[in-house]
């Protein structure tokens, strides 16, 4: 790859081991990055409100990154005060969280946008680098996500509830969400892919935001599929393959059924397809050789969050939170990787059905200032 970024230039990404090491990334993501981040901000209309005094919070724990989902399907959760915006408009024009009625996935959401970039802006401001993470959550249209907390009811997804009668996720769909987003086929995931790439491009130029395949989907077709629809529009941006959280994390806690997420059925097409590559006999037996693997394939991949980010759902207790912050120095002074903590602020709304910053105060940033002083000591 040479002096190429990572996921430009290539015909392939380096997953899981192998493949040449990618090249010096521009400023200012030469940096660690070390990060917090809490996807409402960007979407949800009450989480927005917070947003300036989110950024403003990590930042003073020296935070110097975060992390969005462009179409962010936890938006329409009425009864725990959780909904906002989505990238497309109800065919009868009344309002996407709230309103009733079918999508119509030809119709863009000025609203939405808007929305966005000013959470974009406003993580700038805060000296914070963006990472986009597209086609983050079609996973939730699968039958298998249907009653988990952030997935009230899949079938009120614009992508199985609109006027073009698509139905994305099983059985509506027999290739499956995995072989299907980023085909040509694929045209509304592909329209949102081109119309990002447009409303990012100022950012992308200047170094402040870059861009991750997918979240928690472990296929390499749909990562290169996805990358290159994204380098198709921008070919200078930066597209990192983070194939989810587990596969860098938490794969043999998977395999050994003791992983924080008890959801098993959650978990099974994701480990099967993985596991396919990956030799469930022949582990790393020690935690640096688990991490080094996963940094051969990307460094700029090992942007790592949580582990079990809903062990409990009393906000106060949903995090491991001395574990997290040894993990988090490890990975950042021995590891020379990225950390970027998946915030409680959050888990409120689902528990409490507010935003409150309280448990952020109590436990995390206290935590994030600790994880900066030890690893810059």
């Amino acid at each position: 790859m040479g002096d190429e970024a990572p996921g430009r230039g290539t015909t392939d990404f380096p997953v899981g081991g192998g493949g040449p090491a990618p090249g010096p990334l521009p400023v200012p993501l030469q940096d660690q990055l070390f990060g917090c981040f809490w996807w409402g901000v960007f979407t949800d209309i009450e989480a927005g409100k917070q947003r300036d005094e989110f950024f403003r919070r990590t930042q003073d724990a020296g935070c110097n990154a975060t992390e969005s989902g462009l179409d962010n399907a936890w938006f329409d959760y009425p009864e725990h005060g959780h909904g906002g915006f989505v990238p497309w408009e109800r065919a009868n024009g009344s309002p996407a969280f709230g309103g009733t009625g079918p999508f119509d996935l030809t119709r863009k959401s000025e609203a939405f946008w808007d929305h966005y970039l000013a959470g974009v802006e406003s993580a700038i401001a805060h000296g914070q680098v963006v990472q986009v993470k597209v086609a983050p959550n079609y996973y939730s249209c699968a039958s298998h996500t249907q009653g988990a907390l952030w997935v009230p009811d899949r079938d009120l997804n614009p992508r199985r509830y609109n006027i073009q009668g698509e139905r994305l996720g099983d059985p509506d769909n027999d290739r499956g969400i995995h072989d299907y987003v980023g085909t040509d086929d694929d045209w509304v995931g592909n329209a949102l892919i081109e119309e990002g790439c447009r409303r990012f491009k100022p950012y992308v130029e200047r170094g402040q935001l870059y861009f991750c395949t997918a979240l928690e989907m472990a296929q390499k077709e749909l990562h290169v599929r996805v990358r290159d629809r994204i380098l198709g529009h921008l070919s200078d941006a930066i597209v990192i393959a983070n194939r989810q959280e587990w596969p860098t994390g938490m794969w043999r806690n998977m395999v050994r059924k003791t992983g924080f997420d008890g959801n098993e059925e959650h978990k099974k097409p994701i480990l099967e397809k993985f596991l396919a590559e990956y030799d469930a006999n022949n582990l790393p037996p020690t935690r640096s050789e688990m991490l080094a693997e996963a940094r051969a394939y990307n460094p700029c991949s090992a942007f790592w969050s949580s582990d079990g980010c809903r062990i409990d759902k009393d906000p106060d207790r949903c995090y491991d939170y001395p574990n997290l912050e040894e993990h988090a120095v490890y990975i950042l002074r021995e590891f020379g990787g990225n950390w970027c903590q998946q915030s409680v602020s959050k888990m409120p709304q689902y528990s409490w059905g507010r935003v409150d910053l309280g448990p952020m105060d109590r436990n995390e940033i206290p935590m994030l200032k600790n994880i900066y002083r030890r690893w810059k000591a």
